[in-house]
This record gives structure tokens, C-alpha cells and sequence, in this order.
């Protein structure tokens, strides 16, 4: 996540939705301000598995993408 912590999923997850929960969260503690951005590493495994013809056979199909994720604070004042 760019912060030192790794967040695993262990299902396909499902679109964000305002408000909504989900088990598979990352909450930045610190805004990366005017420093670089945070840099995110994302990597999905498909575990496959096939047969057909007599034959049968598997592997696992990896893929990963990098990006930067510039992370904001907003901050209110109550008086």
C-alpha cells in the first residue's frame, strides 16, 4: 500500500459503493502531502483449472500493476 502494510483479499471483491463496507480495506493514517505518493502495487492470481479430449491440466495465471496514489486530508474546524 505505499505506507509499509499489505492488505489481502481472498475474494473478487465488488464496486465501490459511497458508504459501503467491505472486508477488504486500506485506510491511510497520514496524507502523502507534498511529499512523492504513496506507491501501490496490485496483484491478482487466478488459480485455472481445465479438461477436455482425456486430458486435464492447471496453473496459476499471475498479474500485477504499479501506480502512485497521492492520498489528501481534509481536516474540519467545529467552533
Amino acid at each position: 500500500m505505499g505506507d509499509g502494510s499489505s492488505v489481502t483479499c481472498y475474494t473478487a471483491g465488488r464496486p465501490y459503493t459511497s458508504g459501503g463496507t467491505s472486508s477488504c480495506t486500506h485506510t491511510y493514517e497520514r496524507a502523502s502531502g507534498s511529499g512523492p505518493p504513496y506507491p501501490i502495487t496490485a496483484t491478482v492470481y487466478w488459480d485455472i483449472s481445465w479438461s477436455g479430449g482425456g486430458a486435464s491440466g492447471g496453473q496459476t495465471l499471475t498479474r500485477s500493476s504499479e501506480s502512485a496514489l497521492g492520498v489528501g486530508e481534509s481536516q474540519a474546524i467545529v467552533q
